[in-house]
């Protein structure tokens, strides 16, 4: 368009026709600012979320906020490293926090740190939280910092009440590649990872890429779409509801048939309230089995059964609590059961496996590969180390190839900044098709800044 679009417009006003929140991601860290990393850039910063929150492209219902601390950039043609140690304070989150309230009342803040956030990260980007999840919440400094671990679960009698924010990319990466149609997220696994996220007292929330076009890839449209089908069936046969006594009661069930999927809720009035709980199905006969058991109730917990049961009572215990139990809402649906045996089975696709390549050194900062005869290729992809592992991955670095391991051409930049924190394989692809037996890799630092760089593989797409 010339250079006068608006991309954030067109995204605003795409979002008020289809009846959507309209939310934002401005990135605290600005790796070609020259001012970054200094006293005048958090100005510059606030500046930037006030272009678009004020009120100029409507409502804005959520903002997006990270540990992105800095690293190397341009910075203005300095070409520099430079980390923010206390990002938190640096940035002035609280005052934007502050301004971002008073220009959008109900805003909700996701991530942040201390005292401010409304969501908050629960340690992976892969779409799920602990069963026992709470939102009950101790804020102790960014993620990232010391002290940070909690946020995977949540805090017994916690100050504030902020559930995790379960976040996963639709495709393997953030971004759309053509590469990854075939590695999106099935409607069935999407399933899973609503029990593993709602289910668990969380918030799902699913990036959805847009191709280059700014449109949707229809893959993922119907992906998604089947998703809801599903969640509406799965949940369609309701056979009973009602309440249990505030620390434990019983509650009649017979007649109502059976069920393989319990849904409850706890009276949130005073907090969470309950530490330990079990739920009992008494049956005609006078037996009784524990069809469930937990630590936090909160927001919601699902819990499926291996099959639909039946009984004439079902007694919800209290098994601790340091305070005051409420009321618990419960719900017992008869889903199908194999439909609930296809959620549970379903499994995050693979990207398609690429040549991989056997990595003959690694020393310092370079590592090297051999695919034992020469491979014709446009794409490669670099993958991470699980866990831990996946921060001496190299931030930035060179990858060259070879043919005979002397004379090495192609020279290329590669960047795998995020995949600490989303260690999935990172896709790239080369200038033109290349032959190469071996490969080279000098990275100018790991994510993590110490240590040896390390990867899982190096993988090449053949021609």
């Amino acid at each position: 368009k010339g250079g006068k679009g608006d991309i954030v417009r067109e995204f605003a006003d795409a979002c008020k026709r289809g009846g959507i929140g309209f939310g934002v991601y401005v990135s605290p860290w600005d790796r070609n600012n020259a001012h970054y990393g200094t006293d005048k850039y958090p100005a510059i910063y606030h500046e930037q979320w006030r272009e678009v929150a004020s009120g100029a492209y409507g409502k804005l219902y959520q903002g997006w906020f990270d540990g992105a601390n800095g690293g190397d950039g341009y910075y203005g043609g300095a070409r520099a490293m430079r980390k923010i140690e206390n990002g938190y304070d640096y940035y002035d989150i609280r005052g934007l926090a502050e301004k971002l309230k008073a220009w959008n009342p109900g805003f909700v803040f996701m991530g942040g740190g201390d005292g401010v956030c409304d969501l908050r990260w629960p340690c992976n980007e892969e779409g799920y939280c602990d069963p026992d999840c709470r939102a009950g919440f101790t804020a102790v400094g960014d993620p990232g910092t010391p002290g940070w671990g909690h946020y995977a679960k949540g805090d017994i009698n916690g100050s504030l009440f902020v559930q995790p924010c379960c976040d996963f990319p639709q495709n393997p990466g953030w971004f759309y590649h053509e590469d990854y149609a075939a590695a999106t997220r099935p409607p069935l696994y999407l399933m899973q990872l609503y029990l593993r996220s709602v289910g668990h007292g969380g918030v799902m929330e699913i990036g959805v890429s847009p191709r280059k076009d700014g449109t949707l890839s229809p893959v993922d449209a119907a992906n998604l779409k089947e998703f809801g089908e599903i969640r509406a069936k799965f949940f369609s046969d309701k056979v009973a509801e009602g309440t249990f006594d505030a620390g434990g009661d019983e509650a009649e069930i017979a007649g109502k048939g059976g069920f393989n999927v319990i849904v409850l809720r706890e009276d949130l009035s005073k907090g969470e309230q309950i530490d330990g709980w079990e739920l009992w199905l008494d049956k005609k006969d006078g037996t009784s089995t524990r069809l469930a058991s937990g630590v936090s109730v909160g927001v919601k917990r699902i819990r499926t059964l291996p099959r639909a049961v039946d009984g004439e009572k079902l007694r919800f215990v209290v098994t601790a609590s340091a305070g005051d139990p409420q009321d618990v809402q419960f719900r017992l649906y008869n889903a199908d059961q194999s439909l609930v045996d296809k959620v549970w089975a379903a499994k995050k696709p693979e990207l398609p496996r690429y040549q991989q390549a056997k990595q003959t050194s690694a020393k310092g900062l370079t590592l090297a590969w051999d695919f034992g005869k020469p491979v014709t290729f446009s794409r490669f992809s670099l993958d991470p180390q699980a866990g831990a592992g996946a921060a001496q991955a190299p931030a930035s670095g060179k990858v060259s190839f070879s043919l005979d391991g002397q004379t090495w051409f192609g020279e290329m930049t590669v960047r795998l900044d995020n995949v600490a924190a989303n260690p999935v394989s990172q896709q790239f692809v080369t200038a033109k098709p290349t032959e190469a037996r071996y490969v080279r890799l000098v990275a100018d630092r790991t994510i993590s800044g110490k240590g040896d760089v390390a990867l899982r593989g190096f993988g090449a797409r053949p021609r």
